[in-house]
């Protein structure tokens, strides 16, 4: 068995030790997704056109848009790699005025994904990173009351995990290999008494569970 500790302001402990860290990272409870979310994340509509979305991507320096409808309801999600995906290949044969013309009438109801992962703004930190494993995607968007509240995404966890494990403090980091030793315990009556006698004629450790 290998213990790691950092000398820092936390312990450089496995993440799975999460029970240690959740009185003290949130006032006392569990951090939760509200706690590390982008709130009111930048948004399209489903009527929105590719070139809109591709701008805000550029503009706002994000990689995923939420789509909402009119009443602010989800209804899906749109990545780059979508966008990416929708364009036109390099070999194709269409001139860059018929490129145009199509990306133009391409809305996001027509790439965005329907089926979208959410979880609510009470969700525990560590639940929502064992749900972007499991479904293999790289972020969240956040619902209360039905509403689009914010967006958690797998940099937000990544962020949150150094700033845990000390990973920007300064300290000294000690790697201890321990042994496993089985122990018989209670010991048996005979090595009691001899441990007992040991201790009676002043020896300085007690034997009877060697």
């Amino acid at each position: 068995m290998t213990c790691i500790l950092r000398v820092a302001k936390l312990p450089a402990l496995p993440v799975s030790e999460r029970q240690l860290y959740q009185p003290i990272l949130s006032g006392g409870k569990a951090m939760q997704v509200k706690d590390r979310m982008t709130p009111n994340p930048v948004t399209v509509t489903d009527d929105s056109s590719f070139e809109n979305a591709l701008h805000l991507m550029k503009e706002k320096k994000i990689r995923r848009l939420p789509i909402v409808a009119r009443d602010g309801k989800l209804v899906g999600i749109v990545v780059q790699k979508d966008l990416f995906s929708a364009s036109p290949s390099r070999a194709t044969s269409l001139s860059v005025f018929e490129v145009h013309y199509l990306l133009s009438k391409l809305k996001m109801k027509d790439v965005m994904t329907k089926r979208v992962v959410t979880v609510g703004d009470d969700c525990p930190l560590e639940e929502a990173a064992r749900i972007m494993v499991d479904y293999k995607i790289g972020c969240l968007p956040i619902l209360k009351d039905e509403k689009l509240v914010g967006i958690i995404t797998e940099t937000d966890i990544f962020k949150t995990f150094v700033e845990i494990l000390g990973g920007r403090e300064k300290g000294l980091r000690l790697t201890l290999d321990v042994t496993e030793k089985k122990v018989r315990w209670p010991p048996s009556p005979a090595r009691s008494q001899a441990g007992r006698e040991h201790h009676q004629r002043g020896d300085l450790q007690w034997q009877g569970c060697q």
